[in-house]
């Protein structure tokens, strides 16, 4: 439970000045986010399983929950940046990116449990 109230604490946190952006890109963001919660929760998995193994060396056992927090909000600050007929197209792409790594994760197996 502990766990699970970071991330979400986290991920909020990143939507505090997003009154400017788009509809269109509020819900793009949105989904990157809810596709990083799944992110997160697969990895959570893979550490907790014998028969995967994580490839990224960034996201051990202990770093993983902090560095995908921080990339939700690096994400968040960097589209923040980019001039608003860019920011759809910018986060068009991440959120391709991020939905292939979390099939890509489903396709091979990988489950996830809420941590309740």
């Amino acid at each position: 439970m502990k766990k699970l109230s970071i991330i979400i604490m986290c991920l909020l946190l990143t939507g505090c000045t997003w009154h400017k952006w788009e509809k269109k890109d509020k819900a793009l963001f949105a989904t990157f986010t809810a596709l990083n919660i799944v992110d997160i929760l697969q990895t959570g998995y893979i550490h907790d399983s014998d028969k995967y193994e994580e490839t990224n060396p960034l996201l051990t056992e202990s770093a993983y929950l902090p560095v995908m927090g921080l990339l939700n909000i690096g994400v968040f600050y960097l589209v923040d940046e980019v001039k608003p007929g860019w920011r759809t197209g910018m986060l068009s792409t991440i959120v391709l990116m991020k939905l292939g790594i979390v099939s890509h994760n489903r396709q091979i197996g990988v489950g996830f449990k809420l941590p309740l």
